[in-house]
């Protein structure tokens, strides 16, 4: 079509027409006039509303113009040129273009986002607060919107929206908080900065004191690690560089008991010997395993007259007593001071049998049939020490209640619990047993820091045991009871523990004297321990040092049994 306007206006062109300036309608142009006039196949101006290339097209019915007529090529033409995109320059904008939230009027109704009902729900988004201002807001806290309201934004990544320096942004210190927001704290995160923590050290032998030359930098306390490090050894438990009973010298410093603040290795008075040595008094210097004015061989420390070689701890007669004990007779062993049966009466003072407490100084003797060494019936002499013949009991002793049956005397066992009477008391013993499955109530005592208590995790039998109370460093929880045993008898209980070794005790004393001392680990024990006919005082004490704990820091009873006695 073009190629035949083309032959029809250069065939009617005038003189001086070209096929380089080809004509129509005898309104042609030489070669070098620009200037272009209707009817002439010049270029198209798409906004003249005139055919200016002659091909019988304008403006944008022209493919000449649609570059201009659609410039962002959304298939709409541009408002200015007489179509209805209301944004030629951008190919989401369009007359029934999809509504988002963009701050645009997408679909060229003049109205944009919330105001235009077409909006498309999904576009619109989820903003979150922003409480401490860091650029992270919480999931707790949300609005929906096109644009963020002040104080929101759009991410839900902050886990502590009232603290600025808690975002995913921070840096993970050792200060208990998760600062980074990755769900991890201080040493379980590998991010943390362990510089912001402590230095503990090594604790290889377990003794609380750590190795200066084994420092870590952590959080927190790790396991076989101490916040000490004064440690000489640390592959020996018993060598620690902490002065544990404030004396001055620690292990490490040869400190043979770090316990006792009275035993010490320095020379106080200059005899050349120091209480760790053995010394006896490190304030007087004329006190000393070192010194024997008499030349006894009893030295100054242990001689009752370090003057008097007569005076002395010879024991000549091997009973155990000495001169210095008031021995009355060292040359021989059946006579000695002490009072062995608590009668008041020693063999020095005469005592027939001091290790029976029925049998004092000289005295008659009654008829003892059954031969179970209690008698009955009217006494007989010469006062003596020795019987006046077979089956005869000392008159001191209680008189048999069944002389014709040697299972009932005095001196026998009864046996708790069956009705009947074997040691002539009148009555039939019972069996004391507090098994901790009920509160701790009277006649016991607990006192201390912390008191004991009955619980239902750990028992040696039924379903509650005994456990002390929980006390801190140096403190004690003590647990007690008076009871009266009309005969010789036995208390036994089982215990458990989990404390520091050598350092936290459990202790066990009858009459403030110690029977049992325990520490460490240790399962379930049983122990058993005689007593005297009478009245005694039980205690069960759990102590603790000035410092570290292990395990569970504390200890258990269970079963204490007192046969025959009475509170």
């Amino acid at each position: 079509m073009r190629l035949l306007t083309f032959l029809v206006l250069f065939a009617g062109c005038g003189p001086g027409t070209t096929a380089d300036n080809p004509c129509r309608g005898g309104d042609c142009k030489e070669p070098d006039v620009t200037e272009c006039t209707d009817g002439v196949d010049c270029p198209e101006d798409c906004t003249d509303a005139v055919d200016n290339d002659g091909d019988g097209l304008d403006n944008c019915e022209d493919d000449d113009c649609l570059a201009t007529c659609d410039a962002d090529g959304d298939g709409f033409i541009d408002q200015a040129q007489g179509g209805d995109d209301c944004d030629d320059t951008n190919a989401s904008v369009y007359p029934e273009a999809p509504e988002v939230c963009d701050g645009v009027d997408n679909d060229c109704n003049d109205l944009a986002d919330f105001d235009d009902p077409d909006l498309d729900p999904n576009s619109v988004l989820t903003y979150y607060r922003d409480g401490d201002a860091d650029g992270y807001g919480t999931p707790t806290d949300t609005v929906i919107g096109c644009e963020p309201p002040s104080g929101y934004v759009d991410n839900s990544e902050d886990c502590s929206d009232n603290d600025p320096d808690r975002s995913p942004d921070a840096l993970e210190v050792c200060n208990g908080f998760d600062d980074n927001c990755d769900g991890l704290t201080d040493d379980s995160d590998p991010t943390v900065d362990v510089t912001t923590g402590e230095t503990f050290y090594a604790d290889t032998d377990g003794d609380g004191d750590g190795d200066a030359l084994a420092p870590l930098d952590a959080c927190d306390l790790p396991a076989g690690y101490s916040p000490i490090s004064t440690d000489c050894d640390d592959t020996d438990r018993e060598l620690e560089g902490r002065d544990r009973d404030g004396d001055g010298f620690s292990t490490c410093d040869n400190d043979c008991d770090d316990m006792d603040a009275a035993m010490e290795p320095a020379d106080g008075d200059g005899d050349g010997v120091s209480l760790c040595d053995g010394d006896c008094d490190d304030t007087d210097g004329t006190l000393s395993p070192l010194i024997d004015v008499d030349n006894d061989n009893a030295d100054s420390c242990v001689d009752c007259d370090d003057d008097d070689p007569l005076l002395n701890l010879d024991d000549m007669d091997l009973d155990g007593w000495t001169t210095c004990d008031l021995d009355c007779d060292d040359n021989d062993g059946l006579v000695e001071p002490a009072d062995l049966d608590g009668d008041g009466i020693s063999t020095c003072d005469g005592d027939c049998d001091d290790n029976d407490a029925w049998f004092g100084l000289l005295g008659y003797w009654v008829p003892d049939a059954d031969g179970d060494g209690f008698g009955v019936g009217a006494p007989i002499g010469p006062a003596s020490c020795t019987p006046p013949g077979p089956n005869y009991a000392p008159e001191s002793y209680p008189l048999d209640c069944d002389d014709s049956d040697p299972a009932f005397s005095p001196g026998a066992i009864d046996v708790c619990g069956d009705g009947i009477d074997h040691d002539c008391d009148l009555e039939d013993c019972v069996i004391f047993i507090e098994d901790f499955e009920t509160l701790i109530d009277v006649p016991w005592q607990t006192w201390g820091a912390a008191t004991w208590f009955t619980q239902a995790v750990v028992a040696q039998e039924g379903l509650s045991g005994g456990e002390c109370g929980n006390i801190g460093n140096s403190q004690n929880s003590f647990l007690g009871i008076g009871m009266d045993f009309p005969a010789d008898g036995e208390v036994s209980f089982w215990h458990t523990g989990e404390t520091e070794y050598s350092y936290d005790f459990l202790e066990f004393r009858m009459d403030g004297l110690l029977l049992l001392s325990a520490s460490g680990y240790w399962a379930w024990q049983f122990d058993s321990f005689p007593v005297t006919a009478g009245y005694h005082a039980f205690e069960w004490r759990y102590s603790k040092d000035g410092s570290v704990s292990d395990g569970a820091d504390t200890v258990w009873l269970d079963d204490i049994q007192m046969p025959g006695a009475n509170p």
